[in-house]
């Protein structure tokens, strides 16, 4: 899952993993028009098996 998180016109955003991250701290250090890139391996819901 990607976490996004905003305040005062700056953003950050993290990758979190359900049932292994307990504790998520992300860091307000991009502001609009800042560049960068995020390795994420997106699945739909429906390839994914719940367990």
């Amino acid at each position: 899952m990607l976490v996004w998180a905003t305040k005062n016109s700056k953003f950050g955003y993290s990758k979190v993993s359900f049932g292994q991250d307990n504790d998520v701290t992300i860091k307000l250090d991009k502001k609009p028009g800042d560049s960068g890139s995020i390795a994420l391996d997106i699945a739909p819901l429906w390839k994914v098996r719940l367990k």
